[in-house]
């Protein structure tokens, strides 16, 4: 009896494809779906409701391992605390990466885990990578004294590059933001002092022609003078820059249109289903 069930559901199978194509045509995915579910009786006892435990972010475990890269950074064992910064960005919360705006007190345990990365990568001379985690702290921080630290760090960093022209236009930001912090007067002042420091060196710089031209860097769509910029879906998953999708020299498969059409979808009994060719096709 077993053997005849086993007939008849490949049987089924085998029929399906051309039925799913009809259902293809007609543009009914729900139907199509019905379908083929109902093709096996062995579909009808699996469970259609799984228990599976959704993963999740736990903001308190990243502030716990932001504290501990903290602990390490003061003892300047900076590989150490770069791996805890680490862990505590990957344990952060994150925003959806459909969300074009965000509130940004939702994702301080994340905007500080980027901010303290940032510091830990400039003490390795890690300049171009600190810039970039700049951008995205500044861009979920809402803190205007942080905001400002991180800009004095950005300055820094354009500095040990010696991209000094894009120095000066960052020191624009910083005064601007400074102007508006409410901070005790001698603290201002010190700021005020440490951003002259900087500019001076800029001008040391330039005069000397050690100038760097500005480097293409796609965070610097991310505006920092009042950090209102949105978080794109490219900064959520840290930068990677995904490749271009590869496109067919060949024209589409008609019924699989991820597919060249030089491929056919074929099914045996003691194989399933396989793709094979239907003409030569040149490596690469």
């Amino acid at each position: 009896m077993e053997n005849v069930n086993a007939i008849s559901s490949t049987e089924k199978y085998q029929k399906a494809p051309e039925e799913v194509y009809q259902y293809q045509k007609d543009g009914n995915a729900e139907a199509m779906f019905k379908h083929v579910y109902n093709q096996f009786d062995s579909q009808v006892k699996l469970p259609l409701q799984l228990n599976i435990s959704k993963p999740c972010k736990d903001e308190l475990l990243s502030n716990k391992l932001r504290e501990e890269g903290n602990l390490v950074y003061k003892r300047k064992k900076f590989q150490e605390a770069l791996e805890k910064y680490n862990k505590c960005i990957l344990s952060a919360p994150h925003p959806k990466l459909s969300c074009k705006k965000i509130d940004k007190n939702e994702y301080n345990s994340l905007a500080k885990g980027y901010a303290n990365r940032s510091a830990v990568l400039f003490q390795l001379q890690e300049y171009e990578m600190c810039i970039r985690d700049i951008y995205r702290s500044i861009s979920l921080c809402s803190s205007k004294i942080t905001q400002f630290k991180l800009e004095e760090r950005k300055v820094k960093c354009l500095i040990a590059v010696e991209r000094y022209k894009e120095a000066q236009e960052i020191l624009k930001t910083c005064k601007l933001i400074l102007k508006n912090l409410q901070i005790e007067d001698k603290v201002k002042e010190s700021y005020k002092n440490e951003l002259s420091k900087f500019l001076d060196q800029c001008d040391n710089g330039m005069k000397k022609g050690k100038h760097r031209n500005k480097k293409k860097n796609r965070y610097e769509e991310i505006k920092c003078a009042d950090a209102s910029a949105s978080f794109s879906s490219d900064d959520v998953i840290f930068a990677y820059n995904n490749p271009t999708p590869p496109s067919l020299d060949d024209e589409p498969n008609p019924t699989i249109p991820a597919f060249s059409r030089a491929l056919n979808l074929q099914y045996s009994a003691d194989q399933g289903r396989y793709v094979v060719a239907t003409r030569d096709i040149k490596p690469g």
